[in-house]
């Protein structure tokens, strides 16, 4: 009996597939589509989301699941029709795999093809082995891959497959070149070219065909059209390899290409590996949910080829958080590489956007400051590559949708989602559900006495089954109700329950719905005293995640004392939780519950004046912006402004108190505050008192590096003021950004600012930002090489200082014209402005300016010769960075103290130093580090004699140099290539490094008087 006929699958061209002879016919777009996942995932079951996803860009239809179901049973037909007699489209559970071997997909077959030439090249296979094996791969290329589909998902899958075929057929074709076999490859490289003009790496293997048949004329004429290209298409030069290889055909020397070498990279591998837990605490007094809990942890604790997704969903109020949390803390040894926690806002007006909630799940992981993706897309690429091979347990608290939770799911690997939400998000096929109701009976009454004391139910057990009975079991009802009892302690639980029976509407409203969280609130709202009720109503505006009690003093203008006394009795009655107790300073902070919250505003609104409202958000702002004040007082910046017309409400002296024994760490703990702060301020319309709040907290956002805060709270502060065109607050808000674009290497942005902010601050009169504005625009100046210039505001910026009396923006603008001379060449100069301004810097207690001075003496000292005493300086320095927090600045010091040990010949511990440097630059993304650590690591080379390293590393540092346009650090590290090109017997080469040196530094301001220091 013959064997039955089995479909092939094709997506590398047009998606097809073929049972035998016979065409499939596959009617539609998104059939195709659906094929096309299925097909790259042969013998994998795919769930029903992942397919939906692929299926419908945005938001998919409320049927979408239905539909999909249509596709597979028409693609089941369609191929029982052609001949397919098993069936090969299987249903698994919520899943449909592809039942075929996986070579008969072409993608497939492909990359096993690859992956078998690869295993050819490192054993014992020889060079037309490895060549056959590819060219049978790319022999099942049909065109571009996934050509008639479209979507985001599938896109990915397209342009990793390409990427494969460009570097299969380059290896490829290298292996042909070697054996000598340029003219057969001729046609094939012209082809290859023209479907992609801008890849060097084709074009310069079709120079090296047409020479290696003796056609040079015609391989100067394709690279000069690709020169053209280059140059017109994205502004650049051909790479330094091309180029190589044109002046070594016009030599005749042409090179013969080497097998290409390993190029796998570990996706994610620019990002620290990070433990994270970002978890809040588990609720104390937690009783029942056994059942539950147990299905939730069997659910999340498994190990499969895809995250485990579990929900818990239940009316509001009914305890999904305090289980998911409870669950998240059993479960954290399982998830070794981090536990994530991010609130949705689902029952808010304004859920949380995914870029938003990738971005902190992106924080989570350890990706910070500029490498943070803008783009929605590349934060989802970056979320799911960096989860695919880590063990996470992600809680996504109060889900608003399925669109909303998908793309926070990771992609692949043994990861693990925990939801909550009021809705059951049916879209989420694969999701293990868990419905919370209300307690048993028994856990009720568990409950009950948990709080308000055992031995006093016992004592009245019918009364306490009558008052759990009454409160329908409902978690947050319960609780209202012990801590009525909890209370009052001379409330008999009889009585309680006949004050629960009168109130028959509200009970009936526990059992209804929506309303019965309203209404359990309403029963300890109703308990309260009026000023409690008024706490509970003015606290409720604040959007602040938490807060101290010295926070409700300012909202309910009342003595701290007695405003702490209202707000425990509001969380005795469990309509506000104690979260955070910092045992350093015995500070309890408050939180309330969303629904508790909202149920506070709507109370604010019905029971409280407009004028109230507004007033009880302005005095929150006002308390928060003389503690921030405070904080910031206390660092040592520049700016030395007066603090903008905002208003401020006093706080007690032992709160300011503690704020000044550690700044840092209150910034640390009410940053969430902060930053929610600023976007309500803008919001309301008190843009003056946005504004404050942000830069009250600028330098601290700054020595941490948290540049997405710093960018958020200062745009959104920005364009409040802009609307209001209050100049002052502008002003400050356009000279703190443009110190966050001069650290991202954003030259233009930054200039733009600092212009601005002069002009500014000379029509408001105000010297402190004009100090601030003037050494932004020198640094800048100097950078690019405009030297008098960059004298001229340094030293405007130190004469407005002086008038001022503002002393650290004295030194900073006076250690800025050191600078400026030290690349001048001026050494003696420099050295002395660097040792004056590290005497006046220690005087007046400015530790980053000492850091810096400590710095520039230590590169006087390196271009003196003196490395063991340049050595001392950068270790002080680094010091100082590290004790003021700014990992940075920090990483600057390590980096040159790196590099004088290479000078001194400790090249391990230099080697050590400089890659700590590379990773912080790395993280941050600040192409200057990443440029010094370069030219430090070649010079180390140099001296190791490691010659070809060394001009590697050199020429990537001097294509950064290129684009960061600083001449000085650009002429060095040409200097460095012309000398290592030399060394390489590459005189014409050494020749261009020198003139480019030269003509940069022709650029430059007439009084530089030598090259610089090495």
């Amino acid at each position: 009996m013959p064997s039955p006929v089995r479909p092939e699958f094709a997506v590398l061209g047009p998606v097809e597939v073929h049972v035998g002879a016979v065409s499939v016919p596959l009617a539609g777009p998104r059939i195709r589509a659906l094929v096309a996942v299925l097909a790259l995932r042969a013998g994998e079951p795919v769930p029903v989301w992942r397919i939906v996803e692929a299926l419908w860009e945005g938001e998919p239809p409320g049927g979408a699941r239905n539909q999909v179901q249509v596709y597979v049973s028409r693609i089941r037909k369609a191929l029982l029709a052609a001949g397919c007699a098993e069936p090969v489209v299987r249903t698994r559970g919520e899943a449909y795999l592809l039942d075929v071997e996986p070579d008969r997909v072409d993608a497939l077959r492909f990359t096993r093809l690859v992956a078998a030439a690869e295993a050819a090249r490192t054993s014992d296979g020889g060079p037309a082995e490895q060549a056959e094996l590819l060219r049978e791969a790319l022999a099942l290329w049909r065109g571009n891959a996934l050509a008639d589909v479209t979507g985001a998902m599938l896109g990915v899958e397209a342009a990793a497959l390409e990427d494969l075929r460009c570097a299969a057929q380059e290896r490829r074709v290298d292996l042909d070149l070697a054996r000598g076999r340029h003219g057969d490859l001729v046609a094939e490289l012209r082809g290859a070219v023209a479907e992609r003009p801008l890849h060097e790496g084709f074009r310069r293997r079709l120079v090296l065909a047409l020479a290696g048949c003796g056609q040079p004329a015609e391989a100067l004429a394709a690279y000069r059209e690709g020169q053209r290209l280059l140059r017109d298409e994205l502004g650049l030069d051909p790479s330094e390899e091309l180029q190589e290889t044109v002046r070594s055909i016009l030599r005749g020397t042409a090179p013969r290409p080497d097998p290409p070498a390993d190029r796998g990279v570990p996706v994610g591998g620019r990002f620290a590996t990070v433990t994270s837990c970002s978890l809040p605490p588990a609720v104390a007094g937690f009783v029942g949910r056994g059942t539950e809990a147990e299905a939730l942890r069997a659910a999340l604790d498994r190990v499969g080829d895809f995250p485990a997704v579990a929900l818990v969903t239940g009316a509001g109020g009914i305890g999904k958080s305090t289980l998911g949390i409870r669950v998240a803390h059993d479960l954290r040894a399982a998830f070794p590489d981090g536990q994530l926690f991010v609130d949705l806002r689902g029952s808010q007006a304004d859920p949380m956007p995914p870029r938003e909630a990738l971005g902190h799940l992106l924080r989570g992981l350890g990706v910070t400051g500029a490498l943070l993706p803008d783009d929605l897309t590349e934060r989802l690429l970056l979320y799911r590559s960096m989860a695919a091979d880590r063990r996470i347990l992600v809680m996504l608290d109060d889900a608003a949708h399925e669109h909303q939770v998908r793309p926070l799911v990771p992609g692949a690997g043994g990861s693990a989602v925990l939801l909550t939400s009021r809705s059951r998000l049916v879209g989420l096929d694969d999701a293990t559900r868990v419905e919370l109701g209300v307690l048993t009976r028994a856990e009720s009454l568990r409950l009950l006495g948990s709080i308000a004391g055992e031995d006093r139910l016992a004592a009245a057990p019918v009364a306490a089954d009558r008052i759990a009975r009454l409160c329908g079991d409902h978690p947050l009802a319960v609780r209202i109700a012990a801590a009525r009892l909890a209370e009052r302690p001379h409330l008999q639980p009889g009585r309680l329950a006949a004050e629960l029976s009168d109130e028959r509407a509200r009970l009936d409203a526990l059992r209804a719905g929506d309303l019965e969280v309203r209404a359990t609130l309403a029963v300890s709202y109703g308990g309260l005293t009026d000023p409690q009720r008024r706490a509970v109503r003015l606290l409720s505006l604040g959007d602040v995640p938490d807060f101290p009690a010295w926070a409700a003093a300012c909202v309910l203008d009342l003595p701290p004392d007695e405003a702490e006394e209202i707000v425990e009795r509001v969380a005795d009655a469990r309509l506000l939780d104690p979260v955070v107790t910092d045992g350093g300073t015995g500070e309890v902070r408050f939180r309330f519950h969303e629904l508790v919250r909202l149920f506070g505003r709507e109370r604010a609104a019905a029971e409280e004046t407009a004028a109230a409202r507004a007033g009880a958000v302005r005095r929150l702002l006002a308390g928060y912006l003389v503690a921030a004040e405070e904080a910031g007082r206390v660092a040592t910046g520049i700016v030395g402004a007066p603090p903008l017309d905002a208003p401020r409400y006093p706080l007690p002296e032992d709160r300011l108190s503690a704020i000044r024994a550690d700044p840092p760490t209150w910034f640390a703990r009410e940053l969430a505050a902060l930053v929610a702060l600023v976007r309500q301020a803008a919001t309301v319309g008190e843009a003056v008192a946005a504004c404050g709040l942000a830069a009250s907290m600028a330098e601290f956002l700054e020595t941490r590096n948290f540049h997405d805060h710093w960018f958020d709270t200062h745009s959104r502060a920005l364009a409040a003021a802009r609307a209001v065109d209050a100049v002052p607050a502008i002003l400050a808000m356009v000279r703190n950004l443009g110190e966050l674009h001069t650290i991202r290497d954003d030259h233009a942005a930054a200039l733009d600012c600092f212009t601005e902010a002069l002009a500014l601050s000379r029509q408001t009169g105000d010297l402190g930002y004009a100090v601030a504005a003037l050494v932004g625009l020198g640094y800048l100046q100097r950078l690019a090489g405009h030297y008098t210039r960059s004298i001229e505001s340094f030293t405007a910026a130190a004469e407005a200082a002086r008038r001022a009396g503002n002393r650290n923006g004295e030194i900073y603008a006076e250690q800025g014209v050191g600078a400026v001379w030290f690349e001048q060449g001026r050494l003696d100069q420099a050295a002395t402005r660097y040792t004056e301004c590290l005497r006046r810097s220690r005087v007046a207690g400015y530790r980053a300016v000492e850091a810096q001075a400590l710095r520039g003496i230590g590169l006087v000292q390196l271009a003196r010769g003196e490395a063991v005493e340049a050595a001392e300086s950068f270790r002080q320095a680094r010091e100082i960075s590290a004790a003021l927090g700014d990992r940075l600045v920090e990483a600057y010091a390590v980096q040159l103290l790196g590099h004088a040990h290479a000078l001194t010949g400790e090249y391990a511990q230099a080697e050590t130093l400089l890659r700590q440097a590379n990773r912080v630059f790395e993280r941050f993304d600040s192409r200057f580090g990443l440029a010094m650590v370069l030219v430090s690591l070649a010079t180390m080379r140099l001296h190791q004699h490691r010659v070809e390293e060394a001009r590697a590393l050199l020429e990537r540092a001097c294509g950064l140099w290129r684009r960061l346009r600083m001449p000085y650090w650009g002429a060095q590290a040409l200097d460095l290539l012309a000398e290592a090109r030399r060394r390489t017997g590459d005189g014409p080469a050494a020749d261009r490094a020198a003139a480019e040196a030269r003509a940069l530094r022709s650029t430059v301001d007439a009084e530089t008087v030598r090259a610089g220091a090495s």
